[in-house]
């Protein structure tokens, strides 16, 4: 099984383990930019370990294939302005999608996150990392519903899941693949500080891959 590697000296640890595993680390330095710190950064690789990450305002989760999230999926997917460079999900094709998110936290220890607010515990989007064999690269991901959009809730989570990233996957950068078209996306990896990379084909859709690289120690 692949393994990431893991971060050490994280601060303000927050974990939910399975039964009879239990994995904790002590404070430690974060980055410097106050919308990072306010990232709970979880260290634990194990399958029995559930990953929540928590911002300013923002609570991230894992997906799993349950009927709840299956039902927030495919409500997620049915605005057209949400779906204009992603295309829409029927229940088949959600649950295929959610049952392989949770095979890749499982086999990689990364993946997509429920995004909910921490004030109300809304349900906002998802957001997170997605990984892409046939590239062998790691992809930052963000999509919220459209009554989301305008409050910076995407900049909020992608700082707090790529702080996470960089911390416990080995990777010299991550890579964002946005549609030619997508001018919000473009914005928010413009703030998070992508830059473009090279011009690819992802699922049949022309994209331009751009690049983070991991911040120098």
């Amino acid at each position: 099984m692949w393994e990431p590697h893991r971060a050490q000296g994280l601060a303000r640890v927050r974990i939910r383990a399975g039964p009879g595993h239990v994995d904790l680390s002590g404070p430690g330095p974060l980055h410097a930019d106050p919308a990072v710190s306010a990232c709970e950064l979880p260290v634990t690789r194990s399958v029995d370990t559930v990953t929540v990450l928590e911002t300013e305002r923002l609570r991230l989760r894992p997906w799993t294939a349950s009927e709840s999230d299956i039902a927030l999926w495919m409500g997620l997917h049915t605005d057209s302005e949400v779906t204009e460079f992603l295309g829409s999900y029927n229940w088949e094709s959600t649950v295929e999608r959610l049952t392989a998110m949770e095979k890749l936290w499982t086999t990689r220890g990364h993946g997509q996150f429920v995004v909910e607010s921490r004030a109300d515990g809304r349900f906002l989007g998802r957001a997170g990392l997605n990984y892409w064999p046939q590239f062998d690269e790691v992809e930052a991901a963000w999509t919220f519903r459209r009554e989301a959009w305008g409050n910076g809730y995407a900049t909020e989570a992608a700082k707090g899941f790529l702080e996470w990233g960089f911390r416990t996957l080995p990777v010299p950068y991550i890579a964002a693949m946005i549609h030619p078209d997508n001018l919000r996306s473009k914005r928010v990896a413009l703030r998070l500080g992508f830059t473009v990379l090279r011009s690819d084909i992802l699922n049949k859709h022309p994209v331009i891959v751009h690049a983070l690289y991991r911040p120098e120690s």
